[in-house]
């Protein structure tokens, strides 16, 4: 038995439980998807179990203290983090895709901030 866990957003990003998988004896896989309804629907016709969870992504500048301010603008407006991925997308850009306690909180916070989230078109469609 195949297991695979996704957690979107539109802007897509998919983790899976590796501590309840290895518990089990199962593995996974974790992917960043632009379009999770038709990724899920393929990979369940494959076997796969999945789970679709909401996340936010954002652009921040690539060069340090970028990911810092994003950050603080989330922890000073007592929004928790369940989870993150941070990777180069260029030389000056990063892509950062959180998952959060309040999915509507951190989108609110973030545009407040004038912060660039990404959109369900920003994900390459492969």
């Amino acid at each position: 038995r195949n297991d695979l866990e996704c957690l979107v957003q539109p802007a897509g990003s998919v983790r899976n439980n590796h501590a309840e998988q290895k518990r089990r004896g199962e593995e996974g896989v974790d992917m960043i998807v632009g379009r999770p309804e038709l990724a899920a629907q393929v990979l369940k016709e494959k076997g796969f179990t999945v789970k679709i969870t909401d996340v936010v992504g954002m652009i921040i500048s690539n060069r340090p203290g970028g990911l810092h301010k994003a950050l603080q603008i989330i922890s000073d407006n007592n929004v928790a983090i369940e989870y993150m991925y941070a990777f180069a997308s260029g030389e000056s850009k990063a892509t950062v895709v959180i998952r959060a306690d309040s999915l509507q909180k951190i989108i609110d916070v973030l545009q407040e901030h004038k912060m660039e989230l990404l959109k369900e078109g920003d994900v390459i469609q492969v």
